[in-house]
C-alpha cells in the first residue's frame, strides 16, 4: 500500500466519520426534532461564538421569534422561553438535568448581559430568600416575565 493509498483511505474514513456525525445530530438525537441553527445542533462553537460576541441573548430571542418556544442552540441544550414551562422543569423530582451557573463576573456578564441595574439589585435581594424549590419557581417565573418585558418593549 502507498502513501497515496492510505492517504485516501484516512480521509475516506474521516469524511465517512464526520458525515455520520451529521446525519446522527440532524436526524436521529433525541433533540432533532427542535429547530435551531444547523451548526448549532452540531457543536457548542456556536454558542460560544455569540456569547463572545455578547450578542446571546438578542439572538435567542430571534431564534424563539423565528422557531417558537423551544429552541435548540447547542448539541444538547435546548432554551424554553415559556414561563409555564419552569415549574416542570425546576420542581423537585422533575426528570430534567439542572444546570448550576458559576459566579465568576465574566460567566454572569456572558450570561446576563440584558438584565438591568435595577433587577441586579431586585435580583440579590430575592436570592437571599430562596430557600425553597416553589421559592426557585417563583423566582424563576418573574425572572422571566422581567426578561419577556424586556424583549417586547425594546
Amino acid at each position: 500500500m502507498t502513501l497515496a493509498n492510505s492517504l485516501a483511505v484516512v480521509a475516506t474514513v474521516t469524511f465517512t466519520v464526520c458525515l455520520g456525525y451529521v446525519v446522527y445530530m440532524r436526524f436521529f438525537h433525541p433533540l432533532a426534532k427542535y429547530p435551531g441553527p444547523f451548526i448549532a445542533s452540531l457543536t457548542n462553537l456556536w454558542k460560544a461564538y455569540t456569547m463572545f460576541q455578547g450578542q446571546m441573548e438578542y439572538v435567542i430571542k430571534d431564534l424563539h421569534d423565528r422557531h417558537g418556544a423551544i429552541v435548540r442552540i447547542g448539541p444538547n441544550d435546548l432554551v424554553i422561553s415559556h414561563p409555564d414551562a419552569v415549574k416542570q422543569i425546576y420542581l423537585s423530582g422533575s426528570a430534567f438535568q439542572k444546570v448550576v451557573m458559576p459566579r465568576g463576573r465574566l460567566i454572569n456578564r456572558l450570561n446576563f448581559t440584558m438584565a438591568s441595574r435595577r433587577f441586579d439589585q431586585m435580583s440579590s435581594e430575592l436570592r437571599t430568600k430562596v430557600s425553597t424549590p416553589s421559592a426557585v419557581v417563583k423566582y424563576l417565573t418573574a425572572f422571566l416575565k422581567f426578561l419577556f418585558f424586556k424583549w417586547n418593549h425594546t
